[in-house]
């Protein structure tokens, strides 16, 4: 019989994403990639290593020279892996803020078979740093209106998951013409604890795709959905992946910052090409 390491369906290929987070930046050590792999190896470490700590979070254009550098350095590394047909799978370990995960996530996109591995903050010593738990509560989500806009062509949807998105957080540019939607959990308060299985980014997935379509139903011809994230890793790369440039509007994305939103990037403009 094949051990996991000599059959090539075990293989992948690894994508690390780092940034900083309140100015500090996190390395991951190859133990713990590996471990949080099992029963799967990487094809080689540290594998696709996009470095974005030597931008400056204060510079003005930081999410757009983000979204650059992941462009020029991914984009190759997956066409070359795709060319050769050596891996069909990767696993993701990333820490950015949430606009640059999605940033990721739509370059990502949904044609290759991706897993995209969880940091966990709150753990214990003997408990693995990254990677699925089998355990816990599973995650389910549903959307609901929260207000009415004055404008038909104004919408913008808000990802109460690992915190409650506050009417009173959101920027200027979200006013009374905005017709307010949310996504959020059913049966337990937004929490960062939340996310636990594969199978709660998967219904994630699907819930969110759900409400893209019904929030573009609604408002025929909306050409940008503008979104207000609380949500964990995971989610805001899923969130990336998830939007198709011939059935979405442009995807306008908001950093959240000491408590209010500001204006991030928007993706999805033109099919990002």
């Amino acid at each position: 019989m094949l051990s996991p390491r000599s059959d090539r369906k075990y293989r992948t290929t690894v994508i690390q994403l780092r940034g900083t987070i309140g100015g500090q930046s996190v390395d991951i050590p190859a133990p713990d990639i590996r471990q949080a792999l099992h029963p799967r190896y990487p094809a080689r470490l540290p594998g696709v290593l996009i470095d974005l700590t030597p931008i400056q979070r204060e510079n003005a254009s930081f999410f757009e020279l983000a979204q650059d550098q992941i462009r020029r350095e991914l984009r190759p590394a997956l066409k070359a892996e795709l060319e050769s047909k050596r891996v069909q799978h990767y696993s993701v370990f990333a820490l950015a803020p949430i606009p640059v995960l999605a940033c990721l996530g739509r370059e990502l996109g949904n044609k290759v078979t991706v897993d995209i591995l969880p940091r966990h903050k709150d753990r214990l010593p003997t408990e693995p740093a990254w990677g699925w738990s089998r355990a816990g509560p599973t995650a389910a989500y549903a959307m609901r209106k929260v207000r009415d806009g004055t404008d038909s062509g104004a919408a913008a949807l808000l990802l109460s998951l690992s915190g409650r998105v506050d009417l009173g957080s959101l920027p200027p540019a979200v006013d009374d013409r905005f017709t307010l939607y949310e996504l959020s959990l059913v049966g337990q308060e937004p929490n960062v604890d939340f996310l636990h299985r594969r199978e709660d980014l998967v219904e994630f997935r699907s819930e969110y795709r759900d409400s893209l379509r019904r929030i573009t139903a609604a408002h025929p011809g909306l050409s940008r959905l503008h979104l207000l994230p609380a949500v964990p890793a995971p989610v805001a790369i899923a969130c990336g992946q998830e939007v198709m440039p011939k059935a979405h509007p442009e995807l306008v994305l908001y950093d959240r910052v000491k408590g209010t939103f500001a204006y991030a990037i928007t993706i999805n403009r033109g099919g990002d090409l």
